[in-house]
């Protein structure tokens, strides 16, 4: 599954829909990796990075061990603040991104 990299900034049901659709695309890189024979440590994520500051590095850690798997380069997903409007549309498209690189390596498609 594409995540969308379009929720607009302070749009909190975006952000929210935003989110469940990002759990979704996790959960389905996970069941391909483990099809694959492929074990990736399973980092436990704090609920939204607006309620837990840990969300970001423990997500980016998910993003590490994805990365190692399929031996691609990671940006740096964990240093922005996502309060900035700046930090947070690059983000998203920085993220977005990844994801569609992960997709492609993975054969998923939406």
């Amino acid at each position: 599954m594409v995540i969308s990299a379009d929720a607009k900034f302070g749009d909190e049901d975006a952000f929210a829909d935003f989110l469940g659709q990002h759990e979704v695309s996790h959960q389905g890189i996970a069941q391909k990796l483990i099809a694959a024979g492929q074990l990736i440590a399973m980092i436990p994520m704090a609920d939204t990075p607006v309620n837990h500051s840990d969300w970001l590095l423990d997500h980016y850690q998910i993003h590490r061990e994805i990365a190692r798997v399929l031996n691609t380069i990671l940006p740096d997903l964990a240093s922005v603040d996502l309060q900035d409007e700046n930090q947070y549309i690059e983000w998203m498209r920085l993220h977005g991104a990844v994801h569609a690189q992960i997709n492609l390596a993975l054969g998923i498609s939406t």
